[in-house]
């Protein structure tokens, strides 16, 4: 569900109209808290980086480089008989640009 639909008032019974947001007709779809909450979740994962619908787990967002301080990415690999593990790399070391590189190599481990 794409952020701006819960972003928008309308569920709070307001409607904008040229920038500014009016009571509405309508009787709100949620109460203030709820929107509220809502509200701050999202404000958490986008300081998080963390992006739930690609690759869940538990620690995306909060782990960084220890050589160039990028965050680390995650990606999900099978093995021979079908496992499925999460391993972690440096963003640094795909995207060039984004604090002049990262040199560090990864490990299978």
């Amino acid at each position: 569900m794409p952020t701006e639909m819960l972003s928008n008032r309308y569920y709070l019974g307001m409607v904008s109209y040229e920038g500014v947001l009016y009571q509405g007709r309508h009787q709100p779809l949620v109460d203030e808290a709820t929107f509220e909450a809502v509200q701050a979740i999202m404000a958490a994962r986008r300081v998080s980086g963390e992006k739930p619908k690609q690759h869940p787990h538990y620690v995306k967002g909060r782990l960084f480089c220890g050589y160039c301080g990028s965050r680390m990415g995650v990606s999900f690999s099978r093995s021979q008989n079908g496992t499925r593990y999460p391993y972690f790399y440096c963003i640094g070391r795909q995207k060039p640009s984004v604090r002049a590189g990262c040199s560090r190599r990864w490990r299978s481990r």
